[in-house]
């Protein structure tokens, strides 16, 4: 689902890997893991838009914030990776 949510302000970037690649069509669930509770996101990679992916822990749900041509666009949430990522495809494309 849409949501008028915005990554924390003192989040930091998850220098590793990305956590979700349209590219590579995967999730990883290391990063997942490791970002859980934290105040972390990762990166969410596909050729036409980038998204920055987070657990809010008020809500419990994943969170990501989709960015293309440096500008924002919206944020969705969604309680697993999978959905995250499957409405993010249904809104934006999968590249």
């Amino acid at each position: 689902m849409q949501a008028e949510l915005r990554l924390p302000a003192d989040f930091s970037l998850y220098t590793g890997d990305c956590i979700i690649s349209n590219v590579r069509d995967r999730i990883d669930y290391s990063i997942a893991e490791f970002i859980k509770g934290k105040t972390l996101f990762a990166q969410h990679v596909a050729w036409d838009y980038l998204g920055k992916v987070w657990w809010d822990e008020p809500t419990e749900y994943w969170c990501t914030e989709i960015w293309k041509d440096y500008e924002y666009q919206c944020t969705h949430m969604a309680p697993t990776l999978p959905e995250l990522r499957a409405e993010v495809i249904e809104v934006h494309g999968k590249y």
